[in-house]
This record gives structure tokens, sequence and C-alpha cells, in this order.
């Protein structure tokens, strides 16, 4: 299937519908009728449910080829599809307000691919190579579907030109244990945000970017700090140190850069050496969320 761009969708196990109407933005109508398909039946899960299919391109694609020749079960019901820079999220769910769903969907892409990032710089992958984004731009509801063992699709134009050598290899499996780990967080406010504003540290290429990875580990913070009391109003960091093995000195070059951010000081000591230093500071909150990741059952 194809969105109508050049860049073509990997096959995948969509059910034949029948007696359906597909929604992308408009309505198409229904279908009327039984299947004319010898052998199909119905699927009882299916029934008085959804199925959803969700888009999107990482960008910057050139860049991006996973190598995921299989699709990721995330659970029962719902499936990670990965080809080159191309995912699809579809899923069988209860009737539900479709920009809902496209807001949670988002944060799987954005979340997973955070994780991705954080996993591949410890692999050695240069951090400009990893300023990633989904760009989701289609979704489809699928009423009254009839599962089958059917594929509907084409084959990517990488694969086509053969620029795909390696399938199911490093990277992707590195990719898999990111989406499985962010289908675990993502229902985690604090630990959504945290991985959320890590990935906008690593596109960030200004002084933003400080702020946004200060944010992560305060995130990281509030996530432990609930832990010991959901009452609290004033920061409380002792819990995250002790989980993570972390401390309050060791966090000061970037919680001084961030402060200078948050106030408006965009001249002082503090944000002029967290500039020369860019690297260094950021690895400050990566290493939190890394030890967070870990600590969360996630190891790579």
């Amino acid at each position: 299937m194809s969105d109508g761009s050049h860049t073509a969708r990997k096959p995948w196990p969509w059910p034949v519908p029948t007696g359906f109407v597909v929604r992308g933005g408009q309505e198409f109508g229904a279908l009327r009728g039984a299947t004319n398909v010898l052998g199909a039946m119905p699927i009882s899960k299916y029934q008085g449910r959804r199925t959803y299919f969700f888009l999107a391109d990482v960008e910057p694609r050139e860049l991006m080829t996973f190598g995921v020749e299989s699709g990721i079960q995330l659970d029962d019901d719902s499936t990670l599809e990965v080809l080159g820079h191309a995912l699809a999220y579809w899923a069988i769910a209860e009737e539900q307000d479709v920009l809902i769903l496209r807001a949670f969907v988002q944060d799987v892409f954005d979340v997973t691919l955070a994780i991705y990032a954080l996993i591949r710089l410890d692999r050695g992958d240069r951090r400009d190579a990893l300023r990633l984004r989904a760009e989701l731009h289609s979704w489809l509801e699928v009423r009254g579907v009839e599962a089958r063992a059917n594929v509907v699709g084409t084959i990517h134009e990488r694969y086509e030109a053969g620029a795909v050598r390696e399938l199911d290899g490093p990277r992707a499996r590195d990719f898999t244990t990111a989406a499985n780990a962010a289908w675990r967080f993502v229902r985690e406010p604090m630990l959504r945000l945290a991985f959320k504003d890590l990935g906008f540290s690593l596109r960030d290429r200004g002084d933003d970017a400080f702020l946004y990875a200060y944010r992560a580990v305060e995130n990281a913070r509030r996530f432990h700090a609930d832990k010991v009391s959901a009452t609290e109003t004033k920061p409380v960091w002792p819990p995250l140190h002790v989980a993570l093995g972390t401390s309050e000195g060791q966090l000061q070059p970037l919680t001084d850069a961030a402060t200078s951010i948050r106030h408006g000081d965009t001249k002082s000591a503090a944000l002029a050496a967290a500039r020369v230093n860019r690297d260094a500071t950021l690895v400050l909150a990566e290493d939190v969320l890394r030890r967070l990741a870990q600590h969360e059952g996630v190891s790579w």
C-alpha cells in the first residue's frame, strides 16, 4: 500500500475488509455484501472492534534504515512494522477518538526513537546521525473486519535498489529493544516525558538542548520521588540519586546551563562553559536516562 508518495510500504498482514468503512481524513462510504473470497471466515475477536493504522516516516530519512524485517509484536492487539525509514503502527481496539489515539501513537514513536538513539550512542554512533523524529502523516480506521492470511503492500524502494543489506541485524535488534521499552514507558507519564525530552535535546542544535536535557532529568526525578510521596511539592532528589547512583554535583553543569536558559541569561558563565563542552554536558542527562531505563529492566 502506498500513501501516494514515491516511498512504498512493506507488505503487512492486513485483514481483508468486508462491509467496512475506511476513514483517512474523510469518509469513503461502506461496502456492502459478503466477501467473494472462498474460505474467508470472521474472527470473533474483531467483532465490534476497529482496526487502526497509523503511518509515519522517520526523518531525516536519508540517514535511517533500521533493517527490521519482521513486525514487532507490542502486545496481542498491537504491532509495529518497520522498513527503511517507514513506520506503521496498527492495532485492534474498541472504537475511540482517532485524535487521542493518534497522540498516543506519536508518543510511542517519539519514545521509541529516543531510546533507540540512546542505545546507538552507546554503540558509538555520531550524535548528528541521531536527530530522529517521526512524521506521522496518515491514518486509517477500518470497521467490520474479517481477518485472513492475505497481505497487501509493495516493496520498499530501498529493498528494490539493494541498499538494505543487513536485515534483522544489530540495528534491528536495538530498534526492537527500544520499541518494546517504549511500549512499557509510554503509559507512565514521567517516564514518557523524560524520554520525549531526551529526544528533543538530541534534535535541538542550539542552547535549548540543555533545557530539554535537564527537563528529562527532572522527569526522572519526579518518577522516583512519586514512589516516595505523591503530595510532596518541593523538588525531591535523593530517591533518584539513591536508585540510579547519581549525585547533585555530577549534574551541576547541566543544572546551571538549564537555569541560565530558563531565566534568559544567555551571557552567563555557566552557559558559556556548556557551549564549549556541549557533548559532555548533554551526556550527563543521557547517562541518567540510560541508568533509568536499566533500573526499569531494559538492557542492551
